[in-house]
């Protein structure tokens, strides 16, 4: 139950996050595992179980998103709890999941799928890196 809490207190986090997008601009973050571009992005650090620090930039009809993880393992895939639902400006609920595409040692390919069918969101694409610790970046075309 405890885990179950903080699992739902993450979620909550990213929700309140993503509706308060930094109007950043996202015209030099490319989704390649180098997180040099997401320096001028203001971060939200959060004490969680899974996460200390996230951010999302919102730019032509594109949502970009990255995370730091607490973990340093490979087998900690921390992006595979955090299923964010997007509320957009019609109030439909759009809930997703992230999922691992393919992986080569502490690298791995992400991608986004709707959790309703499992269908992947095309144009939707993500990295996850190990620096230090894990830290992952995502866009999801916002179009559909």
């Amino acid at each position: 139950m405890k885990k179950l809490k903080k699992i739902i207190l993450v979620f909550a986090l990213l929700l309140i996050q993503i509706s308060f997008v930094r109007n950043v601009s996202a015209a030099n973050i490319t989704i390649d595992g180098n997180f040099n571009d997401w320096n001028s992005v203001s971060k939200t650090s959060i004490n969680s179980q899974f996460y200390s620090e996230v951010a999302f930039v919102q730019q032509n009809n594109k949502l970009y998103m990255y995370a730091k993880e607490n973990g340093t393992n490979s087998w900690e895939k921390y992006f595979s709890n955090t299923q964010p639902t997007l509320i957009l400006n019609d109030n439909t609920e759009v809930p997703l999941v992230i999922t691992e595409e393919s992986s080569n040692g502490d690298n791995s390919d992400l991608e986004v799928r709707l959790q309703n069918g499992y269908t992947v969101i095309q144009g939707s694409s993500g990295k996850r890196t190990k620096n230090g610790t894990y830290m992952y970046e995502l866009v999801v075309p916002l179009d559909d």
